[in-house]
């Protein structure tokens, strides 16, 4: 078969079998898979077909102008309110980011002869400072945390945590038994992209 009628749907499970033996974490493959996805839906909203011959820089950079005119709707999500607001150019960066993982791997398996992306500037990100916290607004953070109870004592831990060690929500989520060491006071977080790092316990939390 010519490689150029392979099915998007094939491509994609092999890309997440490839990236999943690499040891990428199954937060990446999803997000790996719903980005290329969304590409996979513009195309044939273009009325191409789901194949390899479809995936081409000039369709990329039309996906791009695509996602950089695209208004996000949240009216069934409580917590985000916000309707017909552009996405944001991190946004618009990570799907873009992904076709090219993807093109890499498309010109390193043979599936095509030369990386198809290659001198396709992706779009730039709008940096934003995060400003960090006040002690005021710490203090008011926990004096929200139910007192005496197991569930507050849960809640005051994570929040100690978050704040004292700077981790992302998701590096706390993905943290088990075996990576918290307590009597010692470090916790051990791992990442995709490197072998850990050691964050000191607060002492309130131990």
């Amino acid at each position: 078969m010519d490689k150029r009628n392979t099915p998007f749907d094939r491509l994609i499970d092999d890309f997440l079998l490839a990236k999943r033996s690499a040891g990428c974490s199954e937060k990446t493959l999803s997000w790996y898979r719903d980005n290329i996805l969304n590409y996979q839906r513009f195309l044939e909203g273009e009325g191409n077909p789901a194949l390899l011959k479809s995936f081409s820089a000039d369709s990329v950079r039309r996906y791009t102008v695509h996602l950089q005119g695209r208004r996000v709707k949240f009216e069934n999500n409580p917590l985000r309110r916000t309707v017909g607001q552009a996405l944001s150019s991190q946004t618009v960066f990570g799907y873009v980011a992904t076709l090219g993982v993807f093109a890499t791997w498309l010109a390193a398996e043979g599936y095509t002869r030369s990386n198809l992306l290659q001198g396709v500037p992706r779009p730039r990100k709008r940096k934003t400072a995060v400003s960090g916290l006040s002690r005021e607004e710490i203090e008011r953070l926990l004096a929200r945390v139910p007192k005496h109870t197991l569930v507050g004592t849960r809640d005051r831990a994570i929040l100690i945590t978050l704040l004292g060690c700077g981790l992302r929500a998701s590096e706390l989520c993905d943290l088990t038994l075996n990576e918290a060491h307590i009597e010692e006071g470090y916790l051990k977080v791992l990442g995709h992209e490197f072998d850990g790092v050691v964050a000191q316990i607060a002492s309130e939390v131990q």
